[in-house]
C-alpha cells in the first residue's frame, strides 16, 4: 500500500492519455454530476466531510467538489489513476479499501460509485 503525497505536492501528476480515461461529462443527468450534487444537498444544513470516495479512479468526484471546499479522500487501487487524482484530494491512498489505512469512523460520508 502506497499513500499519495497530500494535495500541496502535485510535482509529479500523471497525465493520463484521453483514450485511457473516462471524459467527464457536464450533462447534468451524468452519474457523476448526480453524485456532487446529491453531496452538495447534504452539505446545505450539515457538516458531510470529511467524505472518502473509495475507487476514485483519476478523480472525477474531487474535481467536481473542488470548489465546494470540502475535505475529502480518496482510495484507489489503480497507481497511475491515484497519481493522476492526487490534486484534487487532501490524501489518495494507492491500495484496495480493505488495505487502506483508514481509521475507524473517520468520514462522515463514504461515496462507492
Amino acid at each position: 500500500m502506497e499513500t499519495i503525497e497530500s494535495l500541496t505536492d502535485i510535482s509529479n501528476v500523471t497525465i493520463i492519455p484521453s483514450k485511457q480515461r473516462y471524459v467527464l461529462h457536464s450533462d447534468p443527468r451524468s452519474s457523476h454530476q448526480q453524485i456532487a450534487r446529491i453531496i452538495r444537498r447534504f452539505c446545505i444544513n450539515q457538516t458531510v466531510d470529511p467524505i472518502l470516495d473509495v475507487g476514485a479512479s483519476y478523480g472525477q468526484l474531487g474535481y467536481l467538489l473542488m470548489m465546494d471546499y470540502l475535505t475529502i479522500d480518496a482510495v484507489e487501487p489503480n497507481k497511475i489513476w491515484a497519481q493522476a487524482a492526487k490534486r484534487y484530494y487532501r490524501f489518495v491512498f494507492s491500495s484496495s479499501i480493505e488495505e487502506a489505512p483508514l481509521q475507524p469512523n473517520s468520514y462522515r460520508m463514504i461515496v462507492c460509485a
